[in-house]
Parts: C-alpha cells; structure tokens; sequence
C-alpha cells in the first residue's frame, strides 16, 4: 500500500492524475486487504493518502468532488487509526 501511494504521489508530481487516481485507489484497496497493518502504519498511510487526494482535488478536470470525500474519508479513517495506536500527534493531523 505505501508503494502504491508513493507511486501515486509521483504521478501527481509529474503531472499524471488519471495515474495519481488509480494508484491512490490501488493504494487504498491494499491497505484495506492488509489487516496486519499497525494502527499506527494505517493512519500514517491514510494521512498520505489524503494529502495526494488533496493535491489531485486541486487539478483539473472536474475530479475536485470526487477526491475531496475521498480525502475526507482518509482523514476520518487516519484519525480513528491515530486513537487505536494512542498516537495524539498523528490524531491531531488527521483533525
């Protein structure tokens, strides 16, 4: 999951969002089938999942709706994570 979402990162980076969408969906999906994740992995990874998703809402076209409650979720997501792992510093990022 990390890979993907660092792969995802990239592509956004150089400019690639149909790319950026599909492996931050990738990225996602893996972390979801990764149960033996840590609480704290997982609210690291949904916090970067978050800020790509609110870096691609920013860029055209018309994908802003979508990756917003994307991001939206992530964030809810990291923040329940957070308080699993009793990590206040990644709660308060989440927030």
């Amino acid at each position: 999951a990390q890979a993907e979402a660092n792969a995802a990162r990239t592509a956004l980076v150089l400019g690639d969002s149909a790319d950026a969408q599909r492996g931050l969906a990738q990225a996602r999906r893996d972390l979801a089938g990764a149960p033996d994740t840590s609480p704290a992995e997982r609210a690291a990874l949904r916090l970067h999942l978050a800020e790509s998703a609110l870096a691609l809402a920013s860029r055209p076209p018309g994908s802003r709706p979508a990756a917003l409650r994307r991001a939206h979720a992530d964030l809810l997501q990291a923040s329940r994570d957070a308080e699993e792992a009793r990590d206040p510093r990644a709660a308060a990022q989440a927030r």
